[in-house]
Formats: C-alpha cells, structure tokens, sequence
C-alpha cells in the first residue's frame, strides 16, 4: 500500500504569496496592451510594489461574505417591517434617488476600468490589488441597487436609473466623471478612484449621510453604504502607497502624478456638490452640516495624507483652498440651482422650511442669511406660479456643471466656451480633444426634451404623489 505524503503546510508569508501574486494570469493578452498602460510612466523595479497586508484571495472572499450576510439580513428585516414607514419623511427617498442615479452607476464605471488597470498593467501585485478594489465597486453597485429596490416598489422615479444617468443634464456631472475615469490610462483610472473617489467623495457620501440617514429611520441603503466606506478606506490607504511607489520610481513620474493629482482632485470636489445637498438639504432630520463633513472627512485626512507624499515632491493642488473656501456654497448654490430647474429633473425639490431654515442659519453664521435667504424665498414665491424652468442654456466644458446666464460674457472671452473655474478650464486646456467630445455630448443632453406630464417623479415634492401617498399609509412614525 503506497504511503500519502501530505504537502506541508504554508507559513504566513508562503499562504499570502500562494493566494495573491502567484494568482496573477500570464499570457499574451497582457502583453498586448502593457506598452500603452506604461507609456506616462516610468517603473524601474516591480519587487518593490506595495501589496495589502494580511490580505489573499481566501480571506477576502471570507470578509466579504461575512458583510454580505449582515447586509441582507439587515434590508430583509427592513423589508418585511414595512421599514419604508418609518423614515422620518417621504422626501428623504429623494436623496436616496440621487444616490442610485448618481453614485452607483459610477461604482460600475470604476469596477469596469479597474478591472481593465488589472489586465493592463501586467504585475501580479498590481493584478491582484486591482482586481479586488474592481471586485469592491462591483459590489458596492449591487449593494446600493438592492437597497433601493425596496424602496422603489412604492415611491416614483427609481425606475430606469441608468437612462437618467446617461440622458439627464442635472447627472451630466457624475456621467462625465465616470466617463473620464472610464477613458484614462490604467495609472490615471487607479489614482482617480483611489486618491479622488475614494479620499474625497466616499468618506463624505458612505460616512456622515449615512450616519444622517440612520438617524432619519433608514437602514437599507444606510447599510449598504456603511458597508462600502469600509472597502473605500482600504482602497485610499493602497492608493497612497502606490502613489508614493510611482513617484520614488524615477523622478520623471512627479510631474505627471501631480498633474493627475491636480486634476482628480478638483474634479471629485465638483462633484461633492451633489453629496452637500444631499447632507445640507435632503435629510429631513440634520445633525451635521456640509461644510462640518467636508472639513472633517475631507480636508484635514487630505492634509495629512499629503504630509507624507510631500517626502517625494507631491502636495496639494495649488488651487485646494478654492475647494475649502467653496465648503461654505456649494450645498446652496446647487440646491438654487436645482430648484430654478425643477420641471424635468427626475427627483422631487423643495424650498426648506422655517426651522429648516434656521438649521441653515446657525450652521452657516452670517453668509447664508445674506447671500441665499434672500434667493431661498424668492424661488418660494416662483415656484408658486410655476414648476421652474426646463434646463440651463449653458454648462462648464469640464465638469460639466451648469453655468448661469451671466456666463454668457465669460464665454465670449474664452472662445466661445465656459468655465465653472480656473481649475475646470485648466483641465480641458491639458486634454482638448477629449473634453471636447463630452461637452457635445452634455450640449445634446441639454437638448433633450421629457415628457414631464407622464412622469410622477419630476417637480415640487408639495403635493407629489410620494407625498400624499405617505401620509396616507401612516408613514414617518418610526
């Protein structure tokens, strides 16, 4: 009888090699496309590159189903509990349409380009890292449309999410945004959903409006976004590294990982904006402002990441301080903004009410009394005459924000094309083939003209059909 040797055990470091690098594919499919992936960058030595600590593909995937059981135990005790009653007001699912519409599409963007970074970039540290933040933005994609679909059996404008994100102006921002990440080279796409999405749109998206959220009777897309601000904290710390890896390669990388830096960090503050109305409007209940989440989760993580990166020649956009001092705007001239276009866009608006007001007051000493009480109260009085306006005329060429009427003037002076920022117009100036693709595409959006009188999910949540519905079922005595 022929003897079984068993194969000895791994050690730690045996087990993480085992089921991480060594899972990495060899082929000529990889070497296809590695030339165009290196082409901005040089790499001298792969052995040095940084790879999770006490991470491999079994003790992910273990992680992971660990989460995933919690998560769907919370949202079926949430569904068979009627959970949809008892948040605090019916007009808190619109911050929960804003999320859907904007933020998981882009999760499905950054899933699909890290997964192309992972066959691109042909080192197994890079495949395997890569591969398991693309498998993160996959689920975080599920896992916020699962949450909403609870939500969508009984309240307008969740359905078809995916023609609004793709045909909306007020989306055009996020679209963009996902559409830039998508058309990057493969070290650009990795430090736009590392250092950019993930530093500086998920602590402020899955961190205080969730915990906003949680206190305004929500636990299914809570959860869902409490689950991926986890994985997101994991992918800034490894973005961190490998930026700092890049840059001590050769000193060639420097420039060009400061212009990416320059670059995704404004572009991922633009598009904040649609986060600080979700935490300065949208929440029924407040307890923190936009300006406390962004100073909080933001700007002083981002000051001291940038501590450690200065070692190598990176800082901080020299335009950062235009973002800090925008902390005290943004939420409102967005929310102005979304209320003189009220009749097509697919999520309900309101003008805040007197103690909803005073919140605002307190929060933002002395410039929200001068400069948007006065406009909060004007679009009362329009709004009563009328639904508001189908779509601004004018976007920034770059992120594609909406730029009001006076920037017609602005435009003549920048040939014939508008700029939210110095930033924004310093953006295109880099790459003007290819934001020249999408403003056209953002103009045709613009164009675009919905049947607003066949669609339950546009204008003034006052007198919606959300809102009669919801009082009728007894709703928000949670």
């Amino acid at each position: 009888m022929d003897q079984v040797v068993k194969p000895s055990a791994f050690n730690k470091s045996q087990r993480q090699q085992a089921f991480s690098q060594d899972l990495a594919w060899i082929g000529e499919g990889a070497n296809a496309v590695q030339g165009r992936a290196h082409a901005d960058l040089v790499i001298k030595d792969w052995s040095g590159f940084p790879i999770p600590q006490r991470v491999d593909q079994g003790a992910y995937w273990t992680l992971q189903s660990e989460k995933e059981k919690r998560f769907y135990a919370i949202i079926d005790a949430f569904a068979q509990n009627n959970g949809q009653l008892g948040i605090t007001d019916a007009r808190f699912v619109n911050l929960i349409k804003l999320m859907v519409l904007a933020f998981a599409p882009i999760e499905y963007a950054g899933h699909r380009s890290l997964s192309r970074v992972a066959r691109e970039l042909n080192a197994p540290a890079v495949q395997f890292t890569a591969g398991i933040q693309s498998a993160d933005n996959l689920r975080h994609f599920q896992l916020l449309t699962h949450a909403a679909s609870h939500y969508n059996k009984y309240f307008n404008g969740l359905d078809h999410s995916q023609e609004w994100f793709d045909a909306h102006w007020f989306l055009a921002t996020a679209k963009s945004y996902a559409d830039d990440i998508s058309s990057a080279g493969a070290w650009e796409t990795w430090l736009a959903m590392t250092l950019g999405f993930g530093g500086v749109i998920s602590p402020v998206l899955y961190a205080p409006l969730m915990s906003g959220g949680a206190d305004n009777g929500d636990l299914s897309i809570v959860t869902a976004g409490f689950a991926a601000q986890s994985d997101s904290a994991r992918h800034l710390a490894w973005g961190l590294e490998v930026i700092r890896f890049l840059a001590e390669q050769d000193p060639t990388n420097v420039p060009v990982l400061q212009a990416w830096i320059d670059k995704w960090l404004w572009r991922s503050f633009k598009l904040t904006a649609l986060v600080a109305i979700m935490q300065d409007y949208m929440l029924p209940k407040r307890s923190m402002s936009w300006q406390e989440s962004w100073t909080i989760y933001v700007e002083r993580p981002m000051a001291a990441a940038f501590e450690s990166l200065n070692e190598v020649g990176l800082h901080l956009p020299a335009h950062w301080g235009l973002a800090i001092r925008a902390k005290q705007h943004s939420s409102h001239q967005t929310w102005l903004h979304a209320l003189r276009y009220s009749a097509t866009l697919p999520w309900h608006v309101w003008v805040p009410d007197a103690e909803e007001t005073a919140w605002l007051s307190n929060s933002y000493p002395g410039g929200f009394d001068a400069a948007y009480r006065p406009h909060l109260e004007a679009a009362r009085q329009q709004l009563k005459r009328n639904a508001g306006e189908h779509s601004p005329r004018y976007f920034c060429a770059t992120c594609c924000s909406p730029l009001m009427d006076l920037a017609q003037q602005f435009r003549q002076e920048r040939a014939q094309r508008g700029f939210c920022s110095l930033p924004c117009q310093e953006i295109f100036n880099a790459e003007p083939g290819k934001q020249v693709q999408q403003e056209a595409v953002i103009k045709a959006l613009s164009d675009k003209k919905w049947p607003i009188e066949q669609h339950a999910g546009f204008g003034l949540f006052v007198g919606s059909q959300d809102e009669i519905n919801f009082k009728e079922w007894g709703g928000g005595h949670s």
